[in-house]
């Protein structure tokens, strides 16, 4: 059993019973795990930090669909921006870089499914940023 010296309350949402970080929160002695209903996200700390658990690809689709925004209130508009907004998702990708990925590829899957080379050809896109966000697949 782990141990640290402070306590921390866990409340998971009902969904993620089955999820293996439950039982791997409750591994640790003194954090709480709780589970009920969130309206919003899939776990709270100690009634400050709010954690949504997805895949990539649910983390991508949650975007196109709108999903995300809606709990957020906020939604980009047009194609485009929900494109650039996925890209700037990344670390070390800002508007600059995310535009000339979507110059070079056209859109957000193969920027995604680029190797490290393609990546490497895009201008200002360099060895860290590409090892940063691993968008590049060799």
């Amino acid at each position: 059993m782990k141990s640290h010296p402070i306590s921390i309350g866990i409340v998971a949402d009902h969904r993620e019973k089955k999820s293996k970080v439950i039982e791997a929160l409750r591994g640790y002695e003194n954090v709480t795990v709780g589970i009920r209903t969130l309206k919003l996200g899939d776990y709270v700390v100690d009634d400050l930090f709010l954690f949504e658990r997805k895949t990539l690809s649910d983390f991508i689709t949650s975007i196109i669909d709108g999903r995300i925004f809606r709990r957020r209130g906020i939604r980009p508009k047009g194609n485009r921006a929900v494109q650039m907004h996925i890209l700037r998702g990344f670390p070390g990708v800002g508007p600059k870089r995310a535009r000339m990925l979507l110059s070079a590829f056209g859109s957000v899957e193969p920027v995604l499914n680029a190797s490290a080379d393609d990546l490497k050809e895009v201008g200002g896109v360099g060895k860290k940023t590409i090892e940063n966000h691993s968008m590049g697949s060799e």
